[in-house]
This record gives structure tokens, C-alpha cells and sequence, in this order.
């Protein structure tokens, strides 16, 4: 194996080690395994780069659907793990776009990053006609459930807060997208999405109440980013994608509460709440 490893002199977070690794690389192609992420389905990986070498020009390769359910993981055995996963990008494409980890809030580090690439591949698919980014329905790495790991012992803080830096890697995927001309409905599909995932984080922050300062100052930054690109909500096209995201996620099309004993913070009252905020 050809393999060089680089000692960072301090500990960045993983965001930076892997753009430490993107900025040290010089191969067409690149996937980030992070510690605990296991190469777990090699048949499926060869069947996807031999894939990746007869469609050169497609940017992405998103491998597998997070958070599959482990009666659909067919093929695979092995121990208990938190979710099923893996992308491999091309390299010029991440650099000739300037897409990187954002350089602080370490949560949710991946989802900017991921989001900015995304929003590029759609702006190029409109602009060419041409596929972008290519969905392998097939997993290739899984990522081990280890107790033992920072987010998983300090959960409470990482739980209730992770609004703070998903608000932030958001603006940060956003600021990259508008550097390189993303058109505004690309932006507003992808922003109502984001838009109800901070719901479901901020959600949980207030039912448990904590971490609600915490998490609605990353909603807030998001927001008032994202209202500036988009001044005039689409509530039609925003309701739709609600209730397509409520269906994905929990098989049903219902307003979403954890406990229906804790009062209801409905989607629209959040966003009055960061309405509210966002004029103080």
C-alpha cells in the first residue's frame, strides 16, 4: 500500500484533517474515511469504480443511503454500527470550485461540506444537461457504533447544540455556492430543506430545554444568510418539502412532535421565532 500519513500539532477536528489530507492530495479521485469508517462492502466498491472509470466527467458519487436500517444492509456482516455511508469525489472538481471544510464549529463539518458540493453539481447539471452527481444505491463503508467516542459520551452538549455549527457549515456551503453562480432556485430548493432539518434539531432542543440559546443562534445565522438570497418564501414550495421530508423521515405526513404531552412547536412558529430574533 502506498500510504502517507501526516502528524497535525494539534487536534483541529476532523473538518480540517480532512482538508489537511484534500490540500496534500494529488490523485484524481478522493474518499474520506474517517476513524472508525470501515471499507465494508468491497464487491460494491469495485462494481462502483468501475462505474467511476467509464463516466469520468460525473463529480460525486454518493455511495449507499445514511441511516439504512440494518434489515435492508444485504451482504453485509459484521459488528453494531451507527450508520452506512461513503462519497468519492473528484479532486479538480473540489479544487477548480474552492470547496473545503469550513475551518471552525466542528459539528455538522461534513454537512457543509457535502451541501456545497451539492448546490455546484446542481448548478452545473442545470447549466450542461448533464449528470453531476450520481446516487450508487449501493453502501461501501460503515461506520462502527463506538460508545466510547467524544459525541457519544458528551451526547447531551453535542445533541442540543448541533444547530450551532449546522447553521454555520450551511452559510459556509451557501458563501460557496454563491462564488461560483449558483442560481437562486437551486439555493431556494436546497435552503427549505435545511430550513426544516434545523426545525427537527431546535425541536428537540425544546422539548428537553437545552441548548436553546445555543442551538437557535446557529438557526438564526442561517436564516438571516439565507433570507438576504431568498427575501420572499415560497410557502407552497416550502409546505410541499415539509411534508415530502416529515414522510421521508417518519412514515407519516404529520406535524412532527417527540411527545405529544410537551406543547407543540409547529414549523411556523419556528420560523416566527427567527423572525423575532433575527429583527433584535
Amino acid at each position: 500500500m502506498d500510504v502517507t500519513l501526516f502528524r497535525l500539532s494539534e487536534n483541529l477536528g476532523p473538518g480540517q484533517a480532512r482538508q489537511y489530507g484534500l490540500d496534500h492530495s494529488d490523485t484524481e479521485y478522493i474518499m474520506f474515511l474517517d476513524a472508525g469508517d470501515v471499507l465494508s462492502f468491497p464487491t460494491h466498491f469495485i462494481q462502483l469504480m468501475d462505474l467511476i472509470l467509464r463516466h469520468p466527467d460525473i463529480k460525486v458519487f454518493s455511495c449507499g443511503r445514511e441511516s439504512i436500517s440494518d434489515t435492508h444492509q444485504i451482504g453485509y456482516v459484521g459488528p453494531v454500527h451507527n450508520k452506512i455511508h461513503g462519497k468519492i469525489y473528484r479532486l479538480d472538481f473540489l479544487k477548480n470550485y474552492n470547496i473545503k471544510f469550513i475551518s471552525d464549529y466542528y459539528y455538522s463539518e461534513d454537512i457543509g461540506f457535502n451541501l456545497a458540493c451539492r448546490l455546484v453539481c446542481a448548478e452545473l447539471e442545470r447549466r450542461t444537461h448533464e449528470t453531476q452527481l450520481f446516487e450508487f444505491p449501493k453502501p461501501i463503508t460503515t461506520e462502527l457504533f463506538d460508545g466510547d467516542s467524544i459525541t457519544r459520551k458528551n451526547n447531551g452538549e453535542f445533541k442540543y447544540t448541533e444547530n450551532y455549527g449546522l447553521g454555520y457549515n450551511l452559510v459556509h456551503a451557501l458563501e460557496i455556492a454563491l462564488s461560483n453562480g449558483v442560481h437562486s432556485s437551486i439555493i431556494e430548493a436546497y435552503g427549505y430543506e435545511n430550513l426544516i432539518c434545523l426545525y427537527i434539531f431546535f425541536y428537540e432542543a425544546y422539548v428537553y430545554q437545552r441548548g436553546i440559546e445555543k442551538s437557535l443562534e446557529g438557526c438564526r445565522h442561517w436564516y438571516r444568510n439565507f433570507k438576504y438570497c431568498i427575501p420572499k418564501f415560497n410557502e407552497q414550495l416550502l409546505t410541499k418539502v415539509y411534508h415530502d421530508m416529515m414522510k421521508k423521515l417518519y412514515a407519516e405526513d404529520v406535524e412532527y412532535a417527540f411527545n405529544t404531552t410537551i406543547p407543540k412547536l409547529s414549523f411556523w412558529d419556528f420560523i416566527d421565532l427567527l423572525e423575532e430574533k433575527d429583527k433584535e
